[in-house]
């Protein structure tokens, strides 16, 4: 096994279970030079859309590419956009110190990885912004909302 520093801080392992890296998860043939998550950086991460008028509207903006697409936003993308939901940018979200904990990625931090690498540090940063913002971690004096 080797061990690796990524850009979250940490350091992962590398195990030795080998996926298949020609087919991603709904099996269908990719091309091994490409970014199997489709993932693009750009300036601008958060796709232009009309202003929200409530949280829901809001964490669609957020999470889609367009108001009417089923499809979702790539999950490099929602982690690099993740401070657009949180207060101050958010005002739907009351604003609390908590918040300003948030560690903001930068979108290089997925890139320049091989695809076992990338979905490592995806598992990885996806699994922290479920604990930073799963109800039961939260403080107790945050609203709900």
């Amino acid at each position: 096994r080797r061990s690796s520093v990524d850009p979250l801080g940490g350091s992962f392992r590398r195990s030795n279970s080998q996926s298949d890296p020609s087919f991603d998860t709904e099996g269908h043939a990719t091309d091994p030079r490409s970014d199997p998550t489709g993932f693009e950086p750009s300036a601008n991460a958060v796709p232009k859309q009309s202003s929200p008028t409530n949280l829901q509207e809001a964490l669609r903006a957020w999470s889609h590419p367009s108001v009417d697409s089923k499809k979702l936003n790539a999950l490099q993308t929602l982690l690099v956009t993740v401070p657009t939901i949180l207060p101050p940018e958010n005002l739907f979200v009351e604003a609390h110190e908590y918040f300003k904990k948030w560690k903001t990625l930068d979108e290089s931090a997925f890139t320049g990885m091989d695809e076992e690498q990338l979905m490592d540090l995806l598992k990885r940063a996806a699994r922290k912004a479920k604990f930073f913002l799963h109800p039961d971690k939260r403080p107790k004096d945050l609203n709900a909302d």
